[in-house]
């Protein structure tokens, strides 16, 4: 098992996992994807947004692909 280059999501399978991905297999945006973790955060660990953005941009800022394919969303506090 590895983990989905985008997100840190465990996949079988490839590089990244079908919620970062479009229909075609090219990645989502880097909005899209900090704003369905942030959505995942809040209705699965705590309701709140502010913990959840800065628990997202810590994960996403830790992984490979978001190092180097760096974007605003990302800055901010973790």
């Amino acid at each position: 098992m590895t983990n989905c280059k985008a997100c840190g999501m465990p996949i079988n399978s490839g590089d990244f996992c079908e919620y970062c991905t479009n229909p075609d297999g090219t990645v989502k945006s880097c909005q899209e994807i900090f704003e369905g973790g942030v959505q995942f955060y809040m209705n699965k660990i705590e309701n709140d947004r502010q913990k959840a953005e800065k628990a997202v941009r810590k994960n996403m800022n830790s992984l490979p692909y978001w190092q180097e394919n760096g974007c605003d969303c990302l800055n901010g506090e973790m």
